[in-house]
């Protein structure tokens, strides 16, 4: 009962350094496989939605602007984006000033993909568990061509949140193994 604490710790220093080691190849290992997993699950959607928007001029969108009435397709597209956008629902023309944000399709570009909400993903669901909107019209009007852009958007940011979803838990797993190891590199901090 003399050891002093230099001489515990030094007794408990080989036990810890092998914890270390076991958690970091287990950290490793889990983030190599969730990282792999993401990126062939949820990436390709995320090229989808970008290449979509890419495709979207500023001509399509005054076009767009420039019709006095729309399908009803297109605004159900529209006011399903405008919820998603903003999680509220859109009155009467809200939808429109979407088509006149000159920023439109960067706002879509950086719209935050990991931080969509239950009640918009939920929108989403219904919306694609409907069939899909009808908007094949003349493909090279602007209206049609938006719509088409905004529900492969939306397409694409649906199938990014249900993989999203199903990955959750072991994305939860690995921030937990990283928590475990950081304490213990702390509680060996400590120890010198």
């Amino acid at each position: 009962a003399g050891e002093s604490l230099e001489q515990i710790f030094s007794a408990m220093a080989p036990p810890l350094e092998k914890e270390l080691e076991d958690k970091a190849k287990e950290l490793q290992k889990l983030r190599g496989e969730v990282e792999t997993d993401m990126e062939g699950s949820m990436l390709p959607h995320v090229e989808k939605m970008g290449e979509a928007l890419d495709t979207l001029s500023m001509k399509n969108l005054a076009e767009m602007r420039s019709k006095k009435k729309v399908s009803d397709e297109i605004v159900k597209v529209m006011n399903t984006l405008y919820y998603v956008l903003n999680e509220k629902e859109a009155r009467a023309e809200d939808w429109r000033k979407l088509a006149f944000d000159y920023k439109f399709a960067e706002r879509l570009k950086c719209f935050d993909r990991d931080d969509l909400s239950d009640t918009a993903f939920t929108r989403l669901d219904g919306f694609f568990s409907e069939p899909e909107p009808d908007v094949d019209g003349d493909r090279k009007f602007g209206d049609i061509v938006v719509t088409n852009v905004v529900l492969t958007w939306m397409r694409g940011l649906y199938n990014y949140c249900k993989e999203r979803k199903r990955l959750q838990p072991r994305i939860d797993q690995v921030r937990k193994l990283d928590g475990e190891l950081q304490a213990l590199y702390e509680l060996k901090a400590k120890d010198k």
